[in-house]
């Protein structure tokens, strides 16, 4: 960086949490190190896919269990016998935290199919 003050000034707003001053400079904490590892591997910016995969719950109508799938920046819990949707909700990966985690967006009602 050109701007050893501003250089400063970030190290100092990363210092603590992230990074740690030693003897011999600074070397990163357990946090500082998942943020790189996350960075690197790509994970905040990545969709979450996973799935299909059994959930709690039962269809009310013939008792079949439910399915999971995570795909398209989508959660959606589905009847997998009836191939119709029981919830649906938008997700977004989770940047700068736990690699692969999420973060549910508000629910919206799922409009009856027919």
């Amino acid at each position: 960086m050109a701007d050893s003050a501003q250089f400063n000034y970030r190290l100092r707003r990363l210092t603590g949490q992230f990074v740690a001053e030693t003897g011999d400079g600074y070397e990163f904490r357990s946090p500082g190190r998942a943020v790189i590892r996350a960075a690197l591997s790509g994970s905040p910016n990545r969709s979450p896919e996973l799935g299909p995969f059994a959930v709690e719950g039962d269809c009310i109508d013939c008792g079949a269990g439910l399915e999971a799938l995570c795909e398209d920046e989508r959660l959606r819990v589905v009847y997998p016998d009836w191939g119709r949707r029981h919830a649906d909700r938008s997700v977004r990966p989770a940047g700068g935290g736990t690699p692969g985690a999420v973060v549910a967006e508000p629910a919206r009602p799922v409009p009856p199919e027919g």
